[in-house]
């Protein structure tokens, strides 16, 4: 074997390997509303083209911002052991965000309404009773109080169709949410939510206003970045290359000897 082209190979693949990847995107947490825990609510006090967005312990008329009650999970992509115990776990979450002078806008196939460029948005989730972790990278013992998951986002959006009951909440590519939490660490990436019992129905004046005010129950997903496989393949392949080629190298240097 040519060590030379040998470890040519080995350095060509670890130089693909390392080049950015493009990212593929795993659910590693998800909530769901209680019934009667509070709710989210899109407020537009003036019928202009501005909006916040926001949860609310309250059922109105007066909507005061706050914590409402969720059920919250690990799943997918989190560690075993994190998944394990935090499963439909009660928590308190807060989420804040605004959009400024950004009427929406009405969009074909399908017809939908579309509520663009919601920034400066927070969320937290936190535990309501203890959690012991066992096993993993993320074990340990959390008192209640513990941030099970917190973030910021900018240029989210709200869609759906006019004057239906369903919506949805979603970060826009380019743009994920970068991730806090007192277990472990995840890499940004993109979140959503469904919501649903939208009352009163999604409306706006397309150009002209942001969407109307609405409160709906909701369900909602996080998702983190991982490697594609063929990228974990490529550095792999080229730590093999490497390994090879520099155990060529010894023995050839030990027969000259």
């Amino acid at each position: 074997m040519n060590i030379t082209n040998t470890l040519g190979a080995a350095l060509a693949a670890m130089t693909i390997a390392t080049a950015p990847a493009e990212a593929v995107f795993v659910n590693f947490a998800s909530f769901a509303t209680i019934p009667g825990g509070g709710q989210f609510y899109w407020q537009n006090s003036t019928g202009g083209p501005s909006g916040d967005y926001f949860t609310t312990p309250s059922a109105g008329p007066a909507y005061s911002r706050g914590f409402i009650l969720v059920k919250f999970s690990f799943i997918g992509a989190a560690p075993p052991g994190l998944a394990a115990a935090v499963t439909n776990v009660t928590a308190r979450f807060v989420l804040s965000a605004s959009a400024t002078n950004s009427p929406a806008v009405l969009l074909s196939s399908p017809t939908r309404l579309v509520q663009n460029n919601i920034d400066n948005g927070v969320f937290e989730f936190l535990s309501t009773t203890p959690i012991t972790i066992g096993s993993g990278p993320c074990a340990g013992s959390y008192a209640p109080g513990a941030t099970l998951l917190a973030g910021s986002f900018n240029q989210a959006r709200i869609s759906g169709p006019p004057a239906g009951s369903i919506a949805r909440f979603s970060t826009t590519v380019g743009n994920p949410v970068t991730y806090i939490t007192s277990f472990c660490s995840f890499a940004p990436g993109p979140a959503q939510f469904v919501k649903t019992g939208v009352t009163p129905g999604l409306s706006a004046v397309p150009g002209v206003t942001a969407l109307q005010s609405f409160d709906p129950a909701a369900t909602g997903t996080f998702a983190t970045s991982v490697p594609e496989p063929a990228h974990w393949a490529l550095l792999i392949t080229g730590f093999g290359l490497a390994g090879t080629a520099q155990r060529l190298t010894l023995r050839r240097r030990a027969a000259i000897a």
